[in-house]
């Protein structure tokens, strides 16, 4: 078979003393056993193999991206290769968010049981909500203890070792939503565990821990930098209370804010692991014009970002006053706003981004970050969080 095009130009440069193969392609290892040709990021068996000096079986390159021989069971079985796989009843996109965020609210309220040697018990309810509404001054602050009783944090472990990467926002009672771009790293594999209900790391009061059972990537991603948005699905349900419950999702394109607010346990500069404390950034709206100008230098180059950026399904908050706006350590976590009160929905917030990537992490002012619409995704997550 002649060769395909599942290489570049980088072959006029690196010999392979070996049938290039392509993706898809059966392959062979050394002891004669056959796998399949994968991506090495789809092949968690040999990027730790690499990482302990081993050598693998390369199959070839897909533009810069090695391709590697792979065994089937080494390829995860969690990761999911379809979109929906059963047909879901027409409906509306937003009004089963609508609904859930009207439950999750009650979630907001603490019980409270009368004294059990009353004749006739009752219970009580009291709003325990730490929402600071005069949040709205832009910069970074400690986020206070239930401010955010959505948001998690995502860890990996590509050893003994776990590792706290990315953040995410709980959405249902076994789904958290952050980028796709969290849902696999090269150097760390996949996303393994979520811990949601705490704002220090070393506090461990009312946190809970869950495996990922299944991620789930946008079908349209594919590292482009567009339709940066995924889906962990937990082991185990989550039991609601007014330190953990779901937010609200924003349904439609326009939000009725100037601002808006951003959390995550990011750094306050490229040369930070990250921060103990949960950190809340509240961010001003750069039109697209001004986030065009922003990433000119990057628009089409290497397949990124060639049709700028697309307002349709991406929004750009920044800080023009400050070099602080968003860091490592905070991709995946929620964009939000405070969700309109009403007399049945208090305390909650609507989650309109996922905070996707940007340049500044204490380098340069007035640089936006570039945050995924959660909007324009709405049906999607739906029918795979709501299927029914």
């Amino acid at each position: 078979m002649s060769a395909r095009f599942c290489y570049n130009i980088f072959l006029s440069v690196v010999v392979f003393p070996f049938a290039i193969l392509c993706k898809g392609d059966k392959c062979s290892f050394k002891d004669g056993s056959e796998g399949k040709c994968k991506l090495l990021k789809e092949c968690p068996t040999v990027v730790q193999q690499i990482k302990t000096k081993v050598d693998p079986v390369i199959c070839g390159i897909n533009g810069t991206e090695l391709i590697v021989c792979c065994k089937d069971e080494d390829l995860m079985e969690m990761v999911s290769t379809t979109t929906i796989t059963n047909p879901v009843p027409s409906r509306t996109p937003g009004d089963i968010s609508k609904q859930k965020c009207k439950e999750y609210s009650e979630y907001a309220y603490e019980k409270i049981q009368s004294p059990a040697l009353l004749l006739y018990p009752y219970v009580t309810k009291k709003l325990e909500c730490d929402f600071q509404r005069n949040r709205l001054v832009v910069g970074s602050t400690l986020a206070a203890r239930r401010e955010f009783p959505h948001m998690a944090l995502i860890g990996y472990q590509p050893s003994d070792e776990i590792r706290w990467l990315c953040g995410g926002s709980l959405i249902s009672e076994n789904f958290v939503l952050t980028s796709a771009v969290c849902l696999f790293t090269m150097h760390d594999g996949y996303a393994k565990l979520v811990r949601i209900g705490f704002t220090n790391k070393t506090d461990p009061t009312h946190m809970l821990e869950r495996t990922v059972s299944e991620i789930i990537p946008h079908p349209e991603y594919n590292e482009n930098k567009y339709h940066d948005i995924g889906l962990l699905r937990l082991s185990t349900d989550i039991n609601f209370n007014t330190y953990v419950r779901p937010a609200c999702l924003q349904t439609e394109y326009y939000i009725p804010h100037i601002l808006a607010i951003a959390s995550g346990w990011g750094g306050f500069n490229i040369t930070e692991d990250g921060s103990n404390d949960l950190l809340a950034t509240v961010l001003e709206f750069y039109s697209v014009n001004e986030c065009n100008n922003t990433y000119k230098r990057g628009i089409a180059v290497r397949g990124k970002l060639k049709d700028g950026i697309v307002d349709d399904f991406m929004i750009c908050a920044g800080i023009s006053k400050s070099v602080r706006s968003t860091c490592q350590g905070d991709g995946g976590g929620p964009l939000q706003v405070y969700h309109q009160e009403t007399d049945e929905i208090k305390c909650m917030y609507d989650i309109i981004g996922v905070i996707s990537f940007g340049k500044a992490c204490g380098l340069v002012k007035n640089v936006p970050d570039v945050f995924t619409r959660v909007s324009a995704y709405i049906k999607w997550i739906e029918d795979i969080v709501w299927p029914v």
